[in-house]
C-alpha cells in the first residue's frame, strides 16, 4: 500500500485550490496548506543515542514525530517522514521537504508555535498564524482578534484530521521496537487512508 500510495501526487495545483474557493463563494486568498505536527509513542529504544533522539519533552516519553498538511477542503496533501520526538516543529518543517513543494505566492496556515517565516521568505511564501500578544498588551486590537479567529477556525481542521488518522488501531498503541524502522510508512498509509474516510469538513 505504501509503494502504491507513494506514487500518487497529492499536492494540489494552486489553480484547483483557487477555483474551489471561488466555487464556494470565497474571495479571500485560500491557504495552500494547513500544517501541524503530531507524535506517536514508541517503545523505549535500547540504544542510548536513539533514546535521546526520540525523547519528547512535550510528551514526556519516547516518540516519533511527523508533520501533516491538509488543504482547506479537508484532504491530506502532505505527510512527512517520521523523525525522533526531540525535533522541534521548526526543525521538522525545515528538514521534511515541504519547502520544496511551495511556490511563490503560496500561503501556509499554522499555529503560533511555527516560527518559520524566515525559512520561506526567499520564495515569497506567506505564513498565517494567530497573533501574539506583545509584552504589556492585555488584549488584541479588533482587526487582530478577527484575523486570529479566522486562522484558528481553519487550523482546527488539521487537528481533527490528525485525530482521524490516529483512530487506526496500529497507531493507537505505542509502536514496538521492531516496527520503528517502518514508522514513516505506517503513518503515511494511515493518513492516506484517512482521505478515503468521510470528510472532516461539513458538506456545502
Amino acid at each position: 500500500m505504501y509503494c502504491v500510495f507513494k506514487e500518487i501526487n497529492i499536492w494540489p495545483m494552486r489553480s484547483s485550490v483557487v477555483n474551489y474557493e471561488k466555487f464556494k463563494g470565497n474571495s479571500e486568498t485560500p491557504s495552500t496548506v494547513i500544517i501541524d505536527c503530531t507524535e506517536f509513542g514508541i517503545e523505549k529504544p535500547s540504544n542510548p543515542i536513539a533514546q535521546q533522539v526520540t525523547w519528547s519533552s512535550y510528551k514526556n516519553r519516547n516518540t516519533v514525530k511527523v508533520l501533516v498538511g491538509i488543504n482547506e477542503s479537508g484532504a491530506v496533501i502532505f505527510i512527512s517522514e517520521a523523525y525522533g520526538g526531540s525535533v522541534s516543529d521548526r526543525e521538522l518543517f525545515e528538514k521534511c521537504g515541504i519547502i520544496d513543494r511551495l511556490r511563490s505566492g503560496d500561503v501556509i496556515l499554522c499555529d503560533r508555535g511555527f516560527l518559520i517565516q524566515d525559512l520561506v521568505a526567499h520564495i515569497d511564501v506567506k505564513v498565517n498564524m494567530p497573533a501574539f500578544l506583545k509584552k504589556g498588551v492585555t488584549q488584541f486590537e479588533p482587526t487582530q482578534q478577527k484575523k486570529s479567529k479566522k486562522v484558528s477556525t481553519k487550523r482546527i481542521h488539521v487537528e481533527r484530521l490528525i485525530g482521524l488518522g490516529k483512530t487506526y488501531e496500529i497507531l493507537n498503541e505505542q509502536i514496538c521496537t521492531s516496527h520503528i524502522t517502518l514508522a514513516s510508512r505506517i503513518v503515511f498509509v494511515c493518513y492516506m487512508l484517512a482521505n478515503f474516510r468521510p470528510n472532516i469538513m461539513h458538506p456545502m
